[in-house]
């Protein structure tokens, strides 16, 4: 059996807490995550709901929502010079400059720089269905 690659897509997931933790913020995130043996949400795969953890080393944030849960419309990822488009890949461990944002369905928007970012799944998950493109 092959590896699977595992991302969280921002559009399905919504936001549950967000904290300091000693240097750090941290988001977590009941997550509808796409598994796959190819590119995440892009190649055919399954869904999962996942809790999952954002871990923003020096995190720095706009006004944090004003109600939790907070469902997710859009986001972006910028990881070095790269920007993910509403997906985040998991596991992920990355030092250096990061930038999350984040459109909310409700309770407008949610913008995060930090000086690193370690994404973790806290469950075994939930399948919820197969993914065809």
């Amino acid at each position: 059996m092959s590896a699977e690659n595992l991302s969280i897509e921002l559009h399905d997931s919504r936001i549950t807490r967000v904290e300091a933790r000693g240097e750090a913020l941290v988001l977590q995130m009941d997550a509808y995550v796409h598994h796959s043996a190819g590119v995440p949400g892009v190649d055919a795969g399954t869904g999962w709901a996942h809790a999952a953890e954002l871990q923003f080393l020096s995190g720095r944030s706009t006004p944090l929502p004003s109600q939790l849960p907070a469902a997710i419309w859009d986001g972006e990822l910028h990881v070095g010079e790269q920007t993910l488009s509403n997906m985040v890949p998991t596991p992920l461990d990355y030092r250096g400059k990061v930038q999350l944002k984040l459109e909310l369905r409700e309770c407008g928007s949610l913008s995060i720089e930090a000086q690193g970012l370690s994404v973790t799944l806290l469950d075994n998950g939930r399948y919820i269905g197969d993914f065809r493109p």
